[in-house]
């Protein structure tokens, strides 16, 4: 195995087992705290977050990016970098100031306008750990990385159930997050130190620059076809349904935003390390998409299966997101899936295409948003999703894939035999919980879990044993 190749594995095992434990104490603390909220709660924060997120892509201008997929570092280039998102920091926070009370106008919410201002605040921090961070992740040194981000997940946990407890309702979510990139702030440069001033002189930067426009533009893109929907349903629709839209989306998406960084953050540095043999990275992007697939395609057809269960331990107050989560969990693989493609893209050295690929996202899905907002409601808005998000996402691997000489049939051979392994286990799920209606709501819960597990590990040894070994053994290493 290649230098490189080791340091993946043991990024990657590294990166799991603690992001497995860091979640876990996550989604048990999220759980209970979306006991203690209501559905004007995450209705605002999500209103808040949606200005904010746009404007976290923008504080680094891509250049942490760029940092990584170049070849040759010096401290004159991180000095530049660390100098410009200073810059961009210090201003960003001027204007989240200054535009707040017209974005809760435009909402129509004025308590927006605080807690914008509060969340504006993290750009003056972001710039003091980007370089830290990124050169972690430049050498692959995912164990300190891991361990900063499990540190943070449980004191923002903490935080945010402690306040939640005392009643501060939406302001509870706000100080979870604060909470994190402060600990970032903190953890990142007790482990990796830049201990260099920052530079306004940008002479020579210009290609990170291009490199980090075209990165940055391309997520500027991601971010409002991703957020379109929740930009487009608070305007159009009540607080309260947006709230259960967010409750829909959050859940259905938490295999995403915990499962798949595990593989993505580290595939954009590694495939930037093999930037000269193309035929590595097709070999590693097809096995990153069998082991996303094998995670993927179980969870969350697993969660649909169980959908109707939630409500019993969260609150009735959320039984009407349900109908919308279910739709939702058959459609988020395939986001976990394309998560892949920016990784193949930037780091050999093609954001022009990654460029255009969101280009064809955001056309399509603000499209299908509106119109199914204006159509349906919050159903049509998920319907929306289930889709426009196939078809864009067809779309776009069907033009990057032959950059690393893959087509699409060669991505659905890895995907196939997952998916219908999953859809089995689901159907299963189902016959179980029609058969045994006389018993308890709470056995009946935990037994579909288990036998899902059951079921699905059974199929896996039986139908895609080559996959499941290479899971088995990076467990046991």
């Amino acid at each position: 195995m290649s230098d490189i190749g080791a340091k993946v594995i043991t990024s990657l095992r590294w990166f799991t087992v603690i992001k497995i434990l860091s979640q876990a104490f996550s989604w048990i603390i999220t759980f209970y705290i979306m006991s203690i909220l209501v559905e004007a709660d995450y209705g605002l924060f999500a209103m808040a977050t949606v200005v904010i997120s746009f404007m976290f892509l923008v504080s680094e201008l891509g250049l942490s990016s760029a940092l990584m997929q170049k070849k040759d570092i010096t401290v004159k280039d991180q000095r530049q970098i660390f100098g410009l998102v200073l810059i961009v920091g210090i201003a960003l926070t001027t204007v989240i100031s200054l535009a707040a009370p017209y974005i809760a106008e435009f909402y129509r919410d004025e308590r927006l306008t605080t807690l914008i201002m509060m969340l504006g605040s993290q750009f003056l921090l972001i710039p003091f750990y980007v370089v830290p961070k990124a050169t972690l992740e430049r050498n692959l040194n995912f164990k300190v990385r891991s361990i900063i981000e499990l540190v943070s997940s449980i004191i923002s946990s903490f935080t945010t159930l402690l306040c939640a407890t005392y009643g501060l309702g939406v302001w509870a979510l706000i100080l979870g997050h604060m909470t994190t990139i402060i600990c970032h702030l903190i953890g990142y440069n007790y482990a990796n130190p830049f201990r260099h001033l920052p530079t306004f002189n940008f002479k020579g930067v210009s290609s990170m620059l291009s490199f980090g426009g075209f990165t940055m533009g391309s997520r500027w893109l991601w971010f409002f076809s991703s957020n379109a929907d929740m930009i487009i349903a608070g305007r159009l629709l009540a607080i309260d349904t947006v709230g259960l839209y967010k409750f829909a989306t959050h859940i259905a998406s938490l295999p995403a935003q915990k499962i798949s960084p595990i593989i993505n953050q580290i595939a954009f540095p590694a495939f930037a390390r093999m930037q000269d043999d193309k035929e590595q990275v097709a070999s590693h992007y097809l096995k990153a998409v069998g082991l996303l697939s094998l995670i993927s395609f179980p969870i969350l057809w697993g969660i649909a299966s169980i959908a109707d269960f939630i409500p019993n331990y969260l609150g009735e107050h959320w039984r009407g997101a349900i109908p919308a989560l279910r739709v939702l969990c058959f459609v988020l693989p395939l986001r976990m899936l394309n998560g892949l493609t920016p990784s193949i893209t930037g780091a050999l050295g093609h954001p022009a295409k990654d460029f255009k690929n969101q280009v064809w996202l955001f056309v399509i899905m603000v499209s299908a948003y509106y119109i199914g907002c204006e159509i349906g409601g919050l159903m049509g808005l998920v319907y929306a999703w289930a889709i426009g998000f196939p078809l864009v996402v067809g779309r776009n691997l069907f033009y990057t894939l032959p950059i690393i000489g893959l087509t699409l049939t060669d991505l659905l051979k890895q995907m196939i035999t997952p998916l219908i392994l999953a859809t089995i286990m689901m159907f299963s799920i189902f016959g179980i919980q029609h058969a045994l209606t006389d018993i308890s709501q709470h056995i009946l819960f935990a037994l579909s879990i288990v036998s899902g597990i059951i079921i699905y590990s059974a199929l896996t040894l039986a139908f895609n044993r080559d996959m499941g070994k290479m899971m088995l053994k990076f467990v046991k290493k």
